[in-house]
């Protein structure tokens, strides 16, 4: 039987999201409405001889409502896929001070282990001042993983020994979509000097 009440589906579009309610109300909410979210992945528990099952949930935090629209019983790829969806359309909005900051000072400075400038990636400059970068062109791959770990793959090896360098952010998505749009941005200038 249907839900008579409260959000029964959404889809993102390129400009937000479209929250479906029970009785057929659609409404637009633009990604400049969604102040965030919140996601707790499914999981199973075990209790004696019983299984319990909590699905996963998420919360979209909007700017006009007090309280949040509530996402369960997802499942198989819709999971994760959701979550991922919303925080990438969320993204730029969190990345544009940190853009703001490298056009002003010509770098920024990401915790103690990683700078970005114009030539690439300062990895650990506090213990290795006058290192050089890691160009941008040695960058193979940023990528954050659900621990808090940046991962840096380098197609060369690193100062510090092997291809990959890793560091823990408490936003390292932020900081891998703020270091991969800036390589973007750089490494076809660098190309064509």
């Amino acid at each position: 039987m249907p839900p008579r009440s409260g959000l029964v589906s959404l889809a993102r579009y390129r400009g937000g999201l479209v929250l479906h309610h029970a009785g057929g109300d659609f409404r637009a909410l633009p990604w400049e409405a969604i102040e965030g979210y919140e996601y707790t992945p499914s999981r199973l528990e075990h209790r004696g001889n019983l299984r319990i099952e909590h699905f996963a949930r998420v919360l979209i935090l909007p700017y006009d409502r007090e309280t949040p629209y509530v996402v369960t019983k997802l499942a198989g790829g819709y999971e994760p896929g959701l979550a991922e969806a919303i925080r990438a359309g969320l993204m730029p909005r969190h990345t544009a001070p940190l853009h703001e900051r490298f056009e002003e000072d010509g770098h920024v400075v990401l915790g103690k282990a990683l700078a970005v400038v114009p030539g690439g990636l300062l990895i650990d400059p506090a213990n290795n001042p006058g290192t050089d970068p890691l160009p941008w062109s040695d960058v193979e791959e940023v990528a954050a993983g659900t621990d808090h770990q940046l991962r840096i793959t380098a197609r060369t090896e690193l100062h510090l020994g092997g291809r990959n360098a890793y560091f823990t952010f408490s936003d390292a998505h932020l900081v891998a979509a703020f270091v991969q749009e800036t390589r973007a941005r750089l490494l076809p200038e660098r190309r064509s000097e």
